[in-house]
């Protein structure tokens, strides 16, 4: 599905970063560019469309993101920022030959276009602050503890991956040096519980559609009730889904009938220790989830 005809369904929508030019490494690749001419201009155009994509879908009433993925587009735009700051200027063209004056009139362009790409990623940023998710009071606890029970879940299945170390990037894995994916994937979960509407999450990142298959048979498991009835009461109506972005299109990735749960809890890659472990972690955060953590509870 195209962009604007997701945004037509009468679905709430949390947009993530993915959807916009970082799917591009348009940041690394301008915070490692030491010269105008070193820039493409062919891929700040892109990035500067992508953002203006996102505002103008952030723009409308049923579209929302979390702060974790506006403090993302504020990043892209300091290191725009930090780069015109760095760059020198271009310079006069009538010193210089033919040859001289067509790569300085590429700096110019290149000059241009990444002022305006700095200037759209601050009005992105502004939107995306306004339409950020905020958790307050029980909100906060609950949303809270979803998170921690994702966390718990990816430390041994490991379902995010850092591709810039496939790649060759850097040599650590970075995967967990950011917890958005988490945060996405619990304000997906949250807001199914709460809303009569279908919630969709546009994404272009793998991770999150990993997550969101994975963890809800996990934390939806028999072993957690009552606890987690609302949570199993929304993946039953399937009030949630994700849908990543390849090629331009949208496509969704847990849309079925019936998302399953499982009747018992075992993560494969995890002993037998670390899953008791897992489970009891899962158990209690479900208790603060229902405002019952002072409270033991036994799974089965």
């Amino acid at each position: 599905m195209q962009l604007n005809e997701i945004l037509e369904q009468d679905w709430t929508i949390l947009l993530d970063s993915s959807t916009r030019p970082c799917e591009m490494n348009i940041g690394r690749d301008i915070y490692e560019a030491n010269t105008y001419d070193r820039l493409d201009t062919r891929e700040i155009k892109r990035a500067r469309e992508a953002l203006e994509e996102v505002e103008r879908a952030l723009r409308r009433d049923n579209v929302f993101t979390i702060l974790e993925v506006d403090e993302e587009i504020k990043d892209l735009e300091e290191i725009i920022a930090r780069k015109i700051r760095f760059l020198p200027p271009s310079v006069q063209l009538h010193k210089y030959n033919r040859v001289q004056k067509r790569r300085i009139k590429r700096q110019e362009q290149a000059e241009h276009d990444l002022k305006r790409l700095q200037d759209q990623a601050y009005k992105t940023y502004l939107m995306a602050r306004r339409k950020a998710l905020r958790f307050l009071g029980d909100d906060k606890r609950r949303y809270g503890a979803l998170v921690e029970m994702i966390k718990t879940v990816d430390s041994l299945v490991r379902l995010k991956q850092d591709t810039g170390l496939y790649l060759g990037e850097h040599d650590e894995d970075r995967s967990r040096e950011s917890d958005t994916d988490e945060r996405l994937t619990a304000a997906l979960f949250y807001l199914s519980v709460l809303s009569d509407k279908k919630i969709a999450l546009l994404t272009g990142d793998g991770d999150i559609a990993r997550l969101g298959a994975v963890v809800t048979k996990l934390i939806g498991s028999d072993v957690f009730l009552p606890y987690n009835e609302q949570f199993r009461s929304a993946v039953e109506r399937n009030r949630f889904d994700v849908y990543i972005k390849r090629d331009g299109e949208f496509f969704p990735v847990l849309e079925k009938p019936k998302i399953e749960v499982y009747s018992g809890f075992n993560i494969y890659k995890a002993n037998e220790e670390e899953n008791e472990k897992a489970k009891q972690t899962i158990a209690r955060l479900w208790l603060i989830f229902n405002g019952k953590a002072n409270l033991s509870v036994e799974t089965n």
